[in-house]
């Protein structure tokens, strides 16, 4: 006869979930509450200064895009950043990679020097700009009055709906540094094996980088895509320095119209809506290049 003998019961192992408790405490605290918080206030017609708040349901989301001229301006601006952020730093970063993905000597002086602004505060980056910009006495301007003999110089802020290009120009330099390392990282995870059977299969450099090194950096693609389209959304200190949304609030983005509605003009209904719809926006692109990427690689 066999005898049976009692199934162990399994042991949980709790130490990987004590790990767990403090930084999700962190999260919970400074992530999830606030924009919980942020979704009850935004339902609510208050001042933020007193107890009395007034309960208007959706009306805050339809006023901002019925009878807020500004926040359809920040709308727009926010779409044409995340367009130009997508663009500009993504091929100028994936260039530099390609160039710069070499061991000769000087290469990885110029490597530093594109990837220095990246480690800047942007508020630096928006100081440095904004000196760059001046009208009389930046670096622009004074080259070009140089070069033309004092006939040619540019006015950054006129007229005031062309001021957003000469942001994402600052902003695009921040992160071209970052965006080229991280393609730089992906170009020398694929196998180099793989590169010189295509080479001996005769592929040229661009057919080498189409079909052979770009398939393979997918999920290096990924990420610099998600990276700088919630950068693009979630622009604020870089505006914020340069222009404070001026000139004439053209310049304005979600971040920076929400936080001058909560604290300059104390509707904190409106800005908490801003906010609800911007983290929405960001979460739906994150999804839809998250679903591409997918779909690709199937």
């Amino acid at each position: 006869m066999h005898t049976k003998v009692a199934p162990q019961k399994r042991r949980v192992q709790w130490t990987p979930y004590l790990f767990l408790i403090v930084p999700m405490a962190i999260y919970l605290v400074f992530m999830i509450f606030p924009t919980l918080y942020s979704l009850f206030i935004s339902l609510f017609q208050w001042d933020g200064l007193t107890n009395e708040r007034t309960f208007v349901g959706l009306d805050n989301y339809l006023n901002l895009f019925q009878s807020d001229p500004v926040f359809r301006t920040a709308v727009k601006n926010n779409v044409i950043w995340a367009v130009l952020s997508e663009i500009i730093p993504i091929c100028l970063g994936m260039a530099l990679a390609v160039l710069l993905n070499s061991k000769k000597r000087g290469f990885g002086f110029f490597r530093s020097c594109i990837f220095f602004p990246s480690v800047l505060s942007i508020s630096t980056i928006g100081l440095i700009w904004r000196w760059m910009y001046d009208p009389n006495f930046g670096l622009i301007n004074g080259m070009l009055k140089a070069a033309t003999n004092n006939t040619v110089s540019i006015n950054w802020q006129d007229p005031p709906e062309y001021t957003i290009y000469f942001l994402i120009i600052a902003g695009s330099w921040a992160y071209s540094g970052l965006c080229m390392i991280l393609f730089m990282a992906g170009i020398k995870s694929v196998p180099e094996t793989t590169l010189e059977a295509a080479l001996l299969d005769g592929a040229n450099g661009w057919q080498r980088l189409t079909k052979v090194i770009l398939p393979q950096m997918k999920n290096t693609i990924n990420i610099v895509l998600t990276f700088t389209l919630i950068n693009s959304f979630k622009v604020f200190d870089l505006i914020y320095v340069m222009t404070a949304g001026g000139p004439a609030r053209m310049t304005n983005v979600m971040a920076t119209w929400s936080y001058y509605t909560i604290f300059r003009y104390n509707d904190y209904g409106s800005g908490s809506a801003m906010c609800i719809v911007l983290s929405a926006i960001l979460v739906a692109g994150s999804l839809v290049i998250n679903k591409l990427v997918r779909m690709e690689k199937n």
